[in-house]
Formats: structure tokens, sequence, C-alpha cells
């Protein structure tokens, strides 16, 4: 039928001036809607045809009138009819009859709208208007129900507001919903038709200003507040109750959201918190304690004048973009000046960034490399993120085409130098969220001064932001005066506080490995034993003080780690120059830091291997590392299935994210899978310190088991590299009775998930999105990984 549609409105409209055939493939998109929409412009009289649904459509059709039984204009209701179709109403024949079929389509699609308690037979405009559209009225793959019911909600409440169209009903945050939005609270200030415009302009600033703050007690009177701030909650991914009352629990996520976006934790919906919620910037007047800039260098007096204003950090470029004037790179003396007034430094690589052609993955890899040579010549410290910009409004196909294979070429640069720096993004919110989930940027760097970008509407900001760029300011006067970018700043990277040349990632943790494997290797001689004792040994030690308790011990058969070796190892490492404990190192891919003690806790257990056993079963040894995870991340979920009906979905969303607050995020993850593949390299080399060492190199692509083909040597030496072996384990894992006690164990506090025949659906739902994610991963790091040794390839061709 959709092709039926698209045949009719070519061969009508064919020879009418301005119009633009639709694709006879019988699938619905813009395309065909466009065609429709010339078509309906031409039925009412408009000659200058355009794929614009605008001011001029809309007046024609107010002229006319809604469209209903009796309509003399059979093509209008044809047009009707086809759209019908392309929207996945049926609304009968396309016959120019407005039927009972016709207007049953158009009362399903107006309920799914909101707008059931409308409906009266007939098409109205601003209805029309959401007939030739692609917005979908019905909840779509990860979608939320709760966003669903607040999309909803405003449709039906301002549909009489006239510079208010409908929206879609899909579930989704869109740029389009977060205009809505404003343009709904301008409502509810007292804004008039003709003055509300869906920006987030000085007249509704001031308005909500003056209106006040709502908090825990507020309900709604004649105007929405509560509701309309719930709804700003629900799309910034704080899933909360959407009715109209603002009690204990909403404080509390309130509270959550302020901490993430770097805002006074009140609890309250205070004007800050509003805009934060409603535009990238936030209040741009809130206070910045970071700030970039690219022609003013930092002197002694502007480093005192930005020291006055309350500033801590400062971002500058490591180069100056080729074949241009403006020199905008760090100056000699320079980084100097920025430590010794107590300053921290970000480091920035822009070559332009300002069109897509300038993003492939040849240029982000030569890219990288100078990045990484600038940075090793200013000095700066292995581990330093480096921020690289995309400085335009790239759409989201634009990100998928170039700006991801741009930072793959980045990530694999930087790694074919030893992977002494992480990259981090500097773009617009969901450029960095993207950036970041594909390639693993450390941090991100978030241009939301750019207010309208496509990339800043209706999106959230991205969980691993750093900086967020909100307001252009000049700082004082004479030769203290300084032209800047005001960011704020959330903590995660605190910037550089000095310089160290020549200190690798690893150097301090390997020597603290090192010296504590020497010691097991003296102890366990003098018991009369030999390496595998001494990686015992080694290993116990680092587990302490997290994962020594009765179960533990219990399940893996384990010694206790508080033994007389605890003692001698404390005194080698003290002599060694480590008199505390190593908690944390960094590992060198994505520079994640990894907790050492359950690292080693993961080892140990993975060293508990039954020889001969089935790839496609869990096993005892397999607890310690990522079966326990993925026990602990499945109980996750299911406190929080009714608002995430999809299981699959969920923990494609949740496991191994960067930043993600839950038991299996990207840290977890690294240690689970280094774990793994260590406890094998070490049955093969019982050479404790220099097995870490040689895992953890980067340099170069070697394909043996190193740390950066992890995911492709964990799925080959854990499950033969079978995918379906890794939801079939997962799988019994989960539901086998011969780990219940240790499944019930680790879910506490949700004890009726195991067991039931009727969870059995979601289970393998969510292990089939466990397995499935993996490979996702390994497929993103053998792509890094061939791409890089092709480039290394054409290098040694050409040099």
């Amino acid at each position: 039928m959709v092709l039926a549609a698209q045949q009719w409105v070519n061969a009508t409209y064919a020879n009418v001036s301005g119009y633009v055939a639709a694709p006879e493939t019988g699938k619905t998109g813009w395309a065909t809607m466009y065609s429709l929409t010339r078509a309906l412009q031409h039925e009412l009289g408009i000659t200058a045809l355009s794929n614009n649904f605008g001011p001029g459509t809309i007046s024609a059709l107010i002229a006319h009138g809604d469209i209903g039984t009796g309509e003399a204009n059979q093509n209008l209701v044809k047009i009707i009819q086809c759209a019908c179709y392309c929207k996945g109403y049926g609304p009968g024949l396309i016959n120019g009859q407005y039927g009972s079929a016709t207007g049953q389509a158009i009362s399903n699609m107006m309920t799914d709208m909101g707008l059931g308690g409308r409906v009266n037979g007939k098409v109205s405009p601003k209805v029309f208007k959401a007939l030739l559209t692609m917005d979908a009225y019905v909840l779509m793959g990860g979608g939320l129900e709760t966003i669903r019911t607040v999309q909803q909600w405003m449709n039906n409440r301002y549909y009489d507001r006239v510079p208010f169209f409908m929206m879609p009903c899909d579930g989704h945050f869109s740029r389009d919903v977060q205009k809505a939005l404003i343009f709904a609270l301008q409502f509810e200030l007292g804004l008039s038709d003709t003055q509300a415009n869906g920006t987030f302009g000085p007249t509704t600033q001031a308005n909500l200003k003056a209106q006040g703050l709502v908090q825990q007690g507020s309900t709604d009177g004649a105007r929405q507040f509560v509701h309309l701030f719930q709804a700003a909650m629900v799309f910034n991914t704080y899933d909360n109750a959407f009715d109209g009352s603002f009690g204990s629990d909403l404080a509390g996520r309130v509270i959550r959201f302020q901490k993430f976006s770097g805002l006074d934790e009140t609890g309250s919906g205070n004007y800050a918190t509003w805009a934060q919620l409603l535009v990238s910037t936030g209040d741009p007047e809130r206070p910045g304690r970071a700030f970039d800039c690219s022609l003013d260098y930092i002197t002694t007096e502007r480093a005192a004048t930005v020291k006055a204003a309350g500033y801590q950090t400062v971002g500058r470029y490591l180069t100056n973009v080729p074949g241009s004037t403006k020199n905008k790179k760090i100056q000699p003396g320079e980084i100097a000046t920025i430590l010794a007034a107590g300053l921290t430094l970000f480091p920035i690589y822009q070559a332009n960034g300002r069109v897509v052609t300038d993003f492939t993955f040849t240029q982000g890899f030569a890219n990288a490399l100078e990045a990484h040579d600038a940075a090793r010549g200013y000095g700066f410290s292995p581990g330093t993120a480096l921020y690289f910009a995309v400085d335009y409004d790239a759409t989201q196909d634009e990100i998928e085409s170039n700006i991801v294979p741009y930072f793959q070429g980045v990530e694999a640069g930087l790694r074919s130098r030893g992977k002494v720096y992480p990259h981090g993004v500097y773009g617009s919110r969901n450029l960095c969220t993207q950036v970041s989930s594909q390639t693993y940027a450390r941090f991100s760097f978030v241009s939301g001064m750019s207010t309208g970008f496509s990339g800043n509407m209706g999106f959230p900001l991205p969980v691993n932001w750093s900086f967020n760029q909100i307001q252009t300011l000049t700082l004082g006067t004479g030769t203290g005066k300084i032209d800047i970018d005001k960011d704020v700043k959330s903590g995660r990277d605190p910037g550089v506080r000095s310089l160290r040349r020549d200190a690798p990632v690893l150097q301090q943790f390997n020597a603290y490995l090192s010296a504590l494997y020497d010691a097991a290797l003296d102890f366990a001689a003098s018991e009369g034993q030999g390496a595998a004792r001494a990686i015992d040994l080694t290993l116990r030690y680092l587990r302490l003080p997290d994962y020594n308790d009765y179960q533990w011990l219990l399940y893996f058969k384990l010694e206790s780690a508080d033994g007389p070796f605890t003692a001698v190892a404390d005194a080698r490492l003290a002599q060694a120059g480590f008199p505390d404990r190593i908690t944390y190192f960094t590992e060198p891919m994505t520079f994640d830091d990894l907790k050492v003690s359950h690292w080693a806790a993961s080892i140990e257990s993975a060293r508990v291997w039954v020889a001969g056993s089935p790839f496609d079963k869990a096993q005892i040894g397999d607890l310690g590392g990522w079966g326990g995870d993925l026990i602990t991340l499945f109980a996750q979920y299911w406190r929080v299935r009714e608002q995430n009906a999809d299981a699959y979905v969920w923990v494609s969303d949740n496991l191994g994210k960067i930043d993600l607050d839950n038991s299996f995020d990207n840290r977890n993850l690294l240690e689970d899978l280094d774990s793994l593949n260590l406890a094998r390299l070490l049955a093969m080399n019982p050479s404790f310190s220099a097995t870490v060492k040689s895992y953890y190199t980067v340099a170069g692509n070697s394909a043996s088991i190193k740390v950066a083909t992890r995911f492709r040597n964990f799925l080959t030496l854990r499950f033969q590299n079978n995918q379906q072996s890794v939801g079939d384990a997962a799988l019994y894992l989960l539901t086998n009775a011969e780990y219940l006690p240790i499944r019930t164990a680790l879910a506490k506090d949700v004890p009726d998930i195991w067991g039931e025949a009727i969870h059995r659906n979601t289970i393998e739902r969510f292990c089939r999105g466990f397995a499935d994610t993996l490979l996702v991963r390994t497929g993103n790091e053998k792509a890094l990984f061939a791409k890089a040794a092709q480039r290394q390839r054409q290098e040694r061709t050409m040099s």
C-alpha cells in the first residue's frame, strides 16, 4: 500500500511545476512525505511548492477547514489516505472517500499522539501536518514509556496554542522534543502565542527567574511547572514519576543531576537547574573554574587576572592550524608560567576541523602522530588526555560516516606511538557521546556554548564530560586583559599539574610488582617451592583487603591472604620505596584506572580452571571475574526492569560503559578480560611481573596475547571464539541450580529473581545482549587493529 501511495502521487502530480517524485520502493521515508506535502500544497492553490510544511501551508489549510466525511476534494482525502499508510495506519482503500476506515485510522493516530479526547472524525491542520512527518507515535526501540507519556501529555495540553505543533510520541528525547518543552514552559510562564518562540531567550529567562523555584512539597496549580520540571528531568535520563507532585524521590534525583552537572546540590528546581535541563550552556552566568583561549596566551599578568577571577584550569592548543596565520599554540615558557601560577593545564588539538571532509581515518591517524609528538615535546606526562576538536555541527550521518572513523584513526595513531596519551573529544553533546561510546575517548569537552547545534539539542551531557564551554568573556585590563571561553569543569580531568618527560604510564606499577614477586619467590623458596607458589602468594597479597572473606575463600578453595607472607611483603616493598599499597593502576589502552584487588582476585579465580571443561558451561573459575560481575549486573537490571522492559537493550546500554554507575562498567569489564588472559599466560610462562609487563605493552601491533587485543583473546581463550558459547555459558551461570547459592549471595536484596520459569525469557534476552555486546566490542577492536596495521604498512612503503 505504500507502493500504491507512491505510484498514485507520482501519477497524479507528475506534470505539476515544482513537484518532486516519490521513490517507488514500497518503503516509507522523508522523500515520500515531501512528495505528499507538495501535492497538498498544489491542492490548496499554493504555486511555490516546497518540502517545508510551513506557515503558508498551515494558513491555507486553516482557510480550507478541517477535512472529514463529505470532503469535496477527493485528492485531499487521497493524500490523507496515502500518508496514513506511510505512517503505519490503515485507512482502507486509497479512493478519496473519507469513510469509517479512514476515520478510524486518524482516530488511532490521534490517540497514539495523546489526542484521544479530541477525536471528532476530522483531520485538523495540525494533525495533517503531523501526518506528513516521519515522527513515530508509538514506542520505538530503546525508547522509554515515561518519555512517551510526557510527549502525549504535552501534545494534548498545548494543542490549542498556535505555535505548538505535535511532537513524536516514540519515547525518545530529541531536538524537536526539547524545543517543544521550551514552548510549553513559555506558555506556562504566561507568554502569548506571538511571544513564544521555542528559544530559551532573555524574556523566558527573566520570567523563569521571577517565577521562583519548585521544590519538595510543590504541586501543580493552574500552571503546570512541576509537571514540566518532571518532564525535563525525564528527558535528561533521570526517570521519575510524572504526576505534578514534587516528592522526596524527585528531590533525591535532582541532587544526583545537580552533582553530575556541577551545580549546587540543593534538591530543588531553582533557575540554574532549570537552565541546565533546558539548554546546553545551562546558566551561562554561573561560575566557571576552567577556561580555554586561543589567541591570548598566558603571561604572568594574565595568569594573575584569571586566578583572581577564580579560575583553576586552562585549555591551550598543542599546534597551529596548517596554513593559518593565527598563532594559537602554546608559547615558549607559557607552561612554566601556568604551573607557577598554580593553574593546571589541559591540551587541545585542532587542525581545521570545521567541515566534514576534514575527518577521515587517515587524517585522524596523522593528526594523532602530530599531537603525540607535540605533547611529548612540551613534556606532558604520560596519561594526559589530548582533546581532538570537531568545531562544527556534525549531523548523526556525518558522525557515523566520518567523525567516528576519524577518532578510530586517532586511537590507532596514538597506539602506534605506544599509547602514551589517551584521546579526548571536543564537540557537541551527541558527538562526544558517540565518539566516547565507539572509540572510548577518555573525556568529553562539550561545546555547550553552541546552543543551536543539532548535536546539543535533545541530548544529555555525556557521562564522561570533563569541561563544558558556556560563555565568551573578556577579563582584566591593560597587560592582564584576556579573552576567554568560560568552561564549567566536572573534576574528571583535573588538568596537568607538573611535567614529567620520561616516566612510562606503568613504570611505577611494574616496579611495584617486580619487588613483590621477588619477595614471593624468596618466600616460596624458603618453603621448598617454586614459581607457581610465588604467583599464588603475589595474587593473595594483591587482593587484600577486599577479597579475603569466608565466602570468597570457600567458593574458590583458597588460602587466606592474611598469612606470614603479608608481613614479609610489606617490609620488602617498603625497602623498595613502596611504603603504601598501590590500589589502582592505569591501563594503557583506554587509560582506565583498574582496581588492583579486583584485578588480582579475578586472576586468582581464573587460574582455578578445570582442564577439559566445556566452553559453553560456566564453571567456578568464572565466578571471580566476568561471571560474578554478570550476576550482579543482572540483579541491577532486575531492580529497574519496570522502567527498562527489554533486557537485551538494557544490557547493551549498560555493559562496559565509561563512567556508568554499575557493577560491570568499563573498568570492571577490562579487569575481567585481562585477568582471564593473564591467567592463561601465567599457565604458559610462570614469571608474574615479566608477564604482566609484557601484556600491558602496546607499542606496535603484535598479534600475540596483549592488552591491545584483549577482547579477541578473551573470546578465543575462554569461548573458543564461539558466540553461541558466550550466551550459553552466561545462561548456565544465571539459571543452573549448581550456582544458586552464589547467585543468592551476590544478589541478597532481590532473592525473587532466581529459579522461576517465568523469568527464563528475560534471562535469555539478557544473556544474548551480553554475548552480542562482547562481539561488538571485539569487532571494534579488530577494526582499529586492522586499520592501524594497514597505516603502518603504508608508512613503511612510503619510507
